[in-house]
């Protein structure tokens, strides 16, 4: 990963400011730095280089003419195929990188660049002639994007401490602590910070030469029909496009690693990854409780295909809650945190870049609410009848029932089914806080603050908000 900040507009000592932005967010750089100013913006990056190690590859980083600048955090999956196209319209590259092909897209095709882009990415570019601002984050999210409005000045960053040292205000925005109370996350556009905004995936964000922003989705998900084809001929595409997903991202020029659990998702990528790369190395965290530990799944693994495992066993005494609130600035529910922590130590010292299984629940339908979503589609057509018979069970059930250990997951399923839409009835499936609980918890001012933003009615309220069941289900798998 890399970092980004910078400033748009008058800000008090604002060429110093970014320089302390950068600073502030230099763990997830290491490699090198570096700043670039003119008379309206402000722009500095911290490089964890990946591709053309040289000084080249150095960002901000310029087209021929000097006009765009960019600063870049991500990978470019398309990058060869777009630079290709590039340099047959005459654009000259001084480095091997995927980011210079941002600067020269843009000049080709301006805002509707990040339709052309494969990949995770975040990025900030300066349109000097234009004296133009353009932010933006990748479909999914995956780069973290940050930005707050000041006095009529943009700043942005790649995380929410770099803004803090630039002086934004700490004030505390209840409403984003309600979401993640109520949620266990905070969707985007809010943040726990009252006046920093989290940038929505698939989204842009223009800020113009008189200082007027303005933000547009360029990407909207949405469920197509089902196939009808054969199963085994759907198993194989699936694995053809696992195999070209994992080789593009192994490109690289520096070592490049692999999370390895011994489940699904993570066997599934050291799988493809093995039989593309030489000299893999895995990673895999266990403790000492041999109940909670996935090491010998790991090892299971790593022999079958002839991988390096390298272990990391975990005690109570290596959690550090400080050093997470340090790293993630709000709170962040995710019990992984924890040992991922300390498993990034042990990879570096061996690999630069590491890949996961990350992401597969929600590619493949793995978690609890998919499988309620499977059967509420199947009552679709039973929506009412399903609803009153739900509100019927949650109104009658026996003491005996509700004082079970299991009430509480039962009561929501049902709550949930009782929902004659479906797309509400999965939303409120992602609640984890439900509004009796949430009425006793809060006190009655904190509970006036956030009166109006009821959680699932934020979540329903965003711009090409889910239309059926299998949008909904794909919409709040990456909020």
């Amino acid at each position: 990963m890399c970092g980004i900040a910078g400033i748009a507009g008058t800000w008090p000592d604002r060429e110093a400011r970014v320089e302390r932005m950068a600073e502030a967010i230099a763990h997830r750089g290491p490699d090198d730095a570096g700043l670039w100013h003119d008379a309206d913006c402000s722009l500095g990056h911290r490089r964890l280089a990946l591709l053309d190690l040289s000084p080249a590859g150095r960002q901000p980083m310029s087209n021929e003419d000097g006009r765009v600048h960019v600063v870049f955090n991500g990978e470019i999956y398309n990058f060869a195929e777009l630079r290709a196209d590039l340099e047959g319209r005459g654009h000259r590259f001084r480095s091997r990188t995927d980011s210079e092909v941002l600067v020269h897209l843009y000049e080709e095709a301006g805002d509707e660049m990040v339709s052309r882009l494969r990949g995770m990415f975040a990025f900030a570019l300066w349109d000097a002639r234009e004296r133009r601002l353009l932010l933006a984050r990748d479909h999914f999210g995956q780069k973290p994007l940050f930005y707050a409005e000041q006095n009529g000045a943009l700043l942005f960053a790649s995380e929410i401490k770099a803004l803090l040292a630039a002086g934004i205000p700490r004030d505390i925005d209840p409403r984003g602590v309600d979401l993640f109370l109520s949620l266990q996350f905070v969707p985007s556009p809010f943040t726990c910070y009252r006046a920093i905004r989290r940038l929505p995936p698939a989204t842009i964000l223009i800020r113009d030469a008189g200082g007027r922003t303005r933000l547009r989705q360029y990407w909207s998900l949405r469920a197509r029909p089902a196939s009808r084809g054969r199963l085994d001929a759907m198993v194989e595409e699936t694995g053809a496009r696992l195999r070209a997903a994992v080789a593009e991202q192994l490109v690289a020029d520096v070592p490049v690693g692999l999370y390895l659990s011994g489940g699904i998702d993570s066997t599934l990528v050291l799988g493809r990854a093995a039989s593309a790369a030489q000299g893999l190395r895995a990673f895999a965290v266990g403790y000492r409780e041999a109940p909670y530990s996935e090491l010998p799944h790991a090892r299971r693994v790593a022999r079958h295909h002839r991988v390096a495992l390298e272990e990391v066993v975990l005690s109570p005494q290596a959690a550090d809650p400080g050093e997470l609130a340090r790293l993630f600035d709000e709170p962040f529910s995710d019990p992984a945190a924890l040992p991922v922590v300390h498993l990034a130590r042990a990879a570096r010292r061996h690999v630069t870049a590491v890949l996961t299984g990350d992401g597969g629940d929600e590619l493949f339908g793995g978690y609890q609410h998919h499988v309620l979503a499977f059967w509420l589609m199947k009552l679709g057509q039973l929506s009412r009848a399903r609803a009153a018979i739900a509100r019927v069970a949650l109104d009658r059930l026996p003491e005996s029932v509700r004082r079970s250990p299991r009430w509480p997951r039962l009561r929501r399923i049902l709550e949930t089914l009782s929902h004659v839409e479906p797309a509400a009835a999965l939303l409120h499936l992602r609640r984890q806080l439900d509004p009796e609980l949430r009425a006793r918890l809060y006190t009655p001012d904190f509970l006036a603050t956030v009166a109006d933003a009821e959680p699932s009615e934020i979540l329903c309220a965003r711009e090409a908000a889910p239309r059926t069941i299998e949008e909904a289900l794909l919409w709040t798998d990456r909020l």
